[in-house]
């Protein structure tokens, strides 16, 4: 339980090569199919961060990876703080 009462989850998955974006989605996904509603998602990639949040262009590699980010973040009220710069779950 979190200090709100609310039950948590944790999902751990390995980082990739593409800014850790496949890992990112891959946690957002399990999340999603355990039906999780409330999420955060954060990383240490500064250039994903970026990118989800449109501040940086998209590298074309990963392309469909940010779109299903943002597409899977439109699905979930983000719990990320209003001061965390790592959140992409907020995209």
């Amino acid at each position: 339980m979190d200090g709100n009462g609310m039950g948590c989850r944790g999902f751990f998955v390995p980082v990739d090569s593409g800014y850790g974006s496949r890992s990112s989605a891959e946690a957002m996904t399990t999340g999603l199919e355990a039906r999780v509603t409330r999420m955060m998602v954060e990383t240490d990639c500064k250039q994903l961060v970026a990118m989800i949040h449109g501040n940086m262009k998209t590298d074309t590699t990963i392309d469909s990876i940010i779109h299903d980010i943002k597409l899977m973040a439109s699905h979930v009220q983000c719990n990320c703080s209003s001061d965390s710069s790592a959140c992409i779950s907020c995209g």
